[in-house]
């Protein structure tokens, strides 16, 4: 019994042989291959997924606190033309100014509300009350009503006397 290579070996035969073993061995190291391309490409969609959405967040956090920005510069010029009304309102009533009725409605004329109604729908997202704000617009809402209800409507004596400022033309 001979220990050996057998005497008819040659590398073709030696190819054939193991030709199943290294075919075998190269996909094995190309699923090898394949797994790690498809792990970094799973680390790559997690990190720019991730990216997106902090992105995304950053953005909505901006947007929020301009809108808050927003919405308080609008509250805050709606009060200042509330509070011209009521210099002229006091003006009417110490006489220094005499208004007719159908002028009236100019006191209080505010604009209408323009980043409010934008940011309706994101109201719980301000960093105030957001039921102080919706109160806010709804009493401008109000007031001007009244106005217009108390042009509209007739005239009511004052213990005798038409006052002042419902004078009509």
């Amino acid at each position: 019994m001979s220990v050996g290579l057998p005497t008819d070996l040659t590398w073709y035969k030696l190819a054939t042989d193991l030709g199943s073993f290294i075919g075998g061995m190269f996909a094995l190291v190309a699923g090898l291959a394949a797994y790690l391309a498809g792990l970094f490409q799973v680390r790559a969609t997690r990190q720019a997924a991730h990216d997106q959405i902090e992105a995304a967040a950053t953005e909505i956090t901006n947007t929020d606190a301009a809108t808050a920005k927003a919405v308080l510069r609008e509250i805050v010029e709606c009060n200042r033309i509330t509070i011209e009304g009521l210099r002229i309102c006091e003006c009417i009533k110490s006489g220094l100014l005499l208004m007719t009725r159908k002028n009236a409605h100019s006191i209080v004329m505010s604009p209408d509300p323009i980043f409010y109604r934008a940011a309706a729908h994101r109201i719980g997202r301000l960093p105030y009350d957001p039921q102080a704000v919706v109160h806010f617009y709804m009493r401008v809402g109000y007031i001007q009503h009244n106005i217009q209800t108390m042009l509209l409507a007739p005239v009511i004596m004052y213990q005798g006397k038409r006052p002042r400022f419902l004078q009509r033309t």
